[in-house]
C-alpha cells in the first residue's frame, strides 16, 4: 500500500500550500485549490497534522525561506515521482533560474536543445509537480500571455513580487 502524506500549511493568504510526501520524499507542492496530479491520485492520501519527519520539517523551513526571499536549496529534498524524461529535462532547466528571472517557452526549448519543441516544453511546464520551487511561473510567452495552472492572477502576483 503506497501512502501519500499530505501537509497543508498557510503562511498567508497568498501562500496556502499543500505538500505531498511519498516514502518520506517530497513529490508535490501546489496551492490548496490545485487538483492533485493524476500520477499521485492512485496513492492513499493521509493528512498529517503533527509528528512531522525531519525531512518534512526541513521542507517547511525551506519554504519559509523561499517565501521570505531568503536563500534556500531544495535540490536534494525532492523527487520527481512522475514525469517523462523530457519533462524532467525541462524541470531541471527551470531549476537554474534565479529569483525574478523570466524565460520564454521558446528560449527554454532552445536551452534544452529542442528548439522546435515549444509546445512540448509548454506542456512539461504545465505538469510541473513542484510549484514555486521549480519556477514554472517564470516561463512566459513571447506575446505576454500568462498561463498558470493556479491562475494568471497568482502568476502575476509571484512575478510582480520577485518570486
Amino acid at each position: 500500500m503506497e501512502i501519500l502524506e499530505i501537509i497543508e500549511k498557510s503562511w498567508n493568504a497568498d501562500f496556502e500550500l499543500k505538500l505531498g510526501f511519498w516514502d518520506n520524499r517530497l513529490v508535490y507542492i501546489g496551492f490548496l485549490n490545485d487538483p492533485w496530479p493524476l500520477a499521485l491520485q492512485k496513492l492513499i492520501f493521509v493528512k498529517k497534522k503533527q509528528n512531522f519527519s525531519q525531512t518534512q520539517l526541513d521542507c517547511l523551513s525551506k519554504l519559509d525561506a523561499f517565501i521570505n526571499h531568503e536563500n534556500y536549496d531544495f535540490a536534494p529534498d525532492f523527487y520527481f515521482h512522475q514525469g517523462t524524461s523530457f519533462e524532467k529535462l525541462v524541470w531541471s532547466e527551470l531549476l537554474k533560474l534565479v529569483y525574478g528571472e523570466t524565460i520564454t517557452y521558446s528560449d527554454l526549448a532552445n536551452k534544452i536543445g529542442h528548439p522546435k519543441a515549444v509546445r512540448s516544453v509548454a506542456s512539461a511546464v504545465a505538469k510541473n509537480p513542484f510549484l514555486l520551487l521549480v519556477p514554472c511561473h517564470r516561463v512566459i510567452s513571447k506575446n505576454g500571455a500568462s498561463h498558470y495552472r493556479s491562475g494568471s492572477l497568482k502568476k502575476q502576483f509571484l512575478l510582480n513580487n520577485g518570486y
